[in-house]
Order: structure tokens, then sequence, then C-alpha cells
């Protein structure tokens, strides 16, 4: 039996919400570390916490899971604190290589291989390691730890920005989740009336890049899931979002200029 918690209006996954559908054979529990459209960082300290005590109670076993996304690239990845037992991320999101990923794995958790041969990986992956990938990784992770704190503050400043122009510029535009609660460098936002494909394909043509939605739905349903799970009595939202996504090349030029082409389109479509 699975069960799916849904976010209240902020994206949030409580520890409460997560509390009431465990039961006693429960085995485990997987949380996303911050949302991949919208950046909502969810607690997941105090959700291991939660899960501890119900652990305690019925003295059973429940794996904490987190796909961190992002997460590591501003926020400290201190798994401990965290209280996840397995906690997986990609080189490509930290600006590393792409092909090569991570797990690490809590002295709590006995996993079964899933490649059979040779002893590689703990004797979980067999097959011969691409040193070269995992260099490049390494190396992109010892880069973001050292520019985490600096870059962090920067590309936050240049986000808050562009929200607070887009929001004063364009009418009714709203932002999607809590940037207070969110990953520093992304910005969802909804506009009324203008369906959010039409002003990608016009952004796009302006030399602006962004998206409507997560990679991982290509093909899906053209709204947002994600949009649509908070503001379930809003479907406008999740039709119309945009997701901007500010990096380490993100200067204060580029934020003028997509409040300038932005504000172009859509005066020109309402």
């Amino acid at each position: 039996i699975v069960s799916r918690i849904a976010p209240n209006s902020k994206g949030i996954i409580s520890p409460e919400s997560v509390q009431s559908v465990l039961r006693k054979e429960t085995v485990c529990v997987s949380v996303g570390w911050a949302n991949n459209e919208i950046g909502i960082i969810q607690p997941l300290g105090a959700i291991g916490h939660a899960l501890r005590e119900h652990e305690e109670k019925f003295k059973t076993k429940i794996i904490f899971h987190t796909d961190a996304g992002q997460g590591p690239l501003y926020l400290p990845s201190q798994v401990h604190s965290l209280r996840v037992d397995l906690f997986s991320f990609g080189s490509s999101k930290i600006y590393g290589p792409h092909g090569i990923g991570a797990l690490y794995i809590s002295n709590r958790v006995d996993l079964e291989p899933i490649i059979l041969g040779g002893g590689q990986e703990r004797g979980l992956r067999a097959g011969t390691e691409n040193v070269a990938l995992a260099a490049g990784f390494a190396a992109a992770l010892s880069e973001a730890a050292m520019k985490r704190e600096r870059e962090s503050k920067r590309v936050q400043k240049l986000r808050d920005n562009l929200a607070e122009e887009l929001i004063e510029i364009i009418p009714g535009a709203v932002v999607n989740g809590d940037t207070k609660r969110a990953l520093p460098h992304m910005l969802n936002i909804s506009i009324p009336d203008i369906q959010s494909e039409y002003l990608m394909l016009a952004l796009d043509r302006a030399g602006v890049e962004v998206s409507t939605k997560s990679a991982c739905d290509e093909g899906e349903a053209k709204e947002s899931h994600v949009v649509a799970a908070l503001y379930p009595q809003e479907r406008w939202r999740a039709a119309n979002s945009l997701r901007f996504s500010l990096g380490a090349d993100t200067t204060a030029a580029d934020i003028r200029q997509v409040v300038s082409v932005l504000s172009g389109i859509t005066r020109k479509s309402m």
C-alpha cells in the first residue's frame, strides 16, 4: 500500500501530515528535499524525528529517503542533521558532469544489489566505475561548498528583485509557493489569462529561457501538477505557470532584460 501526502498551500509536507498516514507496517518514507518547480525546502529533520518516534512506539524500522536534487548547491548537505537514511543527488544539478550521481546509505540500511557480478560499489552495482565523472562530481561538490553561502545570497537578491518587479508591473501576476521557504535561485509565477506555453515560446524568441513545469513531466499533462496541488481552487495557476531558474551566470542586467521582455509580451497579450 502506497500513501501519498498532499502539501499545504505553501508547498510544505509537514511532519504531522506524514504521521497521519504512518502504519505499523510502514517500511519506507520518501520526501524530496526541495521541489524542482517551486523550490520549497521540506523540513526533513522534523519529519525524520517523527519517524523515529513512530519506530520507538511500534518497535519497527522506517527507512527515510530523500531525493536531494538541487539542494546541495545551496544547502548544507549534512545527512545526520537531516535524519535521513538514503540521500540521493546528481552531479549535473551542481554544475558537475552529466551521467553520474551519488547515494548516501546509512548503517541502518541493508540494500540488495541491482547489478550482479563484480564487487564494485560495495557489491551493490557491478561494473567498472567512471573515474573521470566521479572526479568531476567531487570537484563540483567541493566548489559548490566553498561558494554556497556567498552565491546563495547573490542569487536570492536577484530572484527577489525579479519577483517584486514582475508582480508590480504585470497585473494579476502571483508567486506560486513561498520564496522565503524556497531555494534561493528559483521563482515560479502565474499570469492570469495567458497560457504558459505561449509565454514560454514568446520568451524563447526573445532569448529568455524558462520552463512551464518539470522536465520529468515532458509529454504529460500541459499544466504543472505541482502548482495544481498547491492551489486546487485556482486551477488557472497551474495552466499559466512559469518557472525561472537563476544560476552562476545570472546578472542584474539579465533580470532587467527578463522584466522588460516579459512585461512587453504581456501588454500585447492583454
